[in-house]
């Protein structure tokens, strides 16, 4: 950590435009990581000066950067805001990656008993993604009371992405299908993204 911290103090006396940090936090215990990035993040502010990291680890994204690009193999393969790779990503390396980081990979013992517990009635798996304030909304009790649904929430996770709060939910939905239709179509009309994941 202090040769990391003596580095970029070095770096930092000739004044540039562009601090590069390539893997400014590889193998570093957990205090010393957030401590070097606490200290990117303060420069960033105070100084005004624009920091492109390279790292394999998505944590560290998640905590500091505002923009990100993804290489597969050399190539640039997406590149937006923080907020929509971690919510949108367009690429399936993308989606696999964030979804690691968010830890939002359904378990398959929970998929194959989906498949197996739920053979009566229609049933719909949903991932539902709420930014910022739509995490606040009581929605399953909506969706419980005024759509005559039932809602099993299989797995829910609540992440700190530079500052914004997003939420992830994965949840089943049983009832009729007219039912569980009006009810994606109202949770859409929240700006709450839905991802129907399947039908079992």
């Amino acid at each position: 950590g202090q040769k990391q911290r003596v580095a970029i103090a070095r770096a930092l006396t000739t004044k540039p435009y562009l601090l590069l940090c390539d893997e400014a936090t590889s193998a570093l215990d957990p205090e010393s990581t957030r401590s070097i990035l606490n200290l990117l993040k303060a420069i960033n502010k105070e100084l005004g000066l624009t920091i492109l990291l390279i790292t394999h680890e998505l944590d560290v994204i998640k905590r500091l950067c505002d923009r990100a690009g993804v290489l597969d193999e050399g190539h640039l393969i997406e590149q937006g805001s923080i907020i929509d790779i971690f919510t949108e990503p367009k690429t399936s390396m993308t989606k696999r990656l964030t979804q690691q980081a968010m830890h939002l990979e359904l378990p398959s013992i929970i998929a194959d008993r989906l498949r197996t517990d739920f053979q009566t009635g229609l049933a719909t798996l949903v991932r539902l993604t709420f930014i910022g304030n739509n995490s606040d909304k009581p929605l399953m009790t909506t969706l419980a009371k005024q759509f005559a649904v039932d809602v099993n929430i299989l797995q829910a996770n609540l992440e700190l992405v530079q500052d914004t709060t997003i939420g992830f939910t994965v949840c089943q939905l049983t009832g009729t299908q007219d039912a569980i239709n009006n009810a994606l179509n109202y949770v859409r009309s929240l700006s709450i993204k839905t991802e129907v994941l399947g039908y079992v």
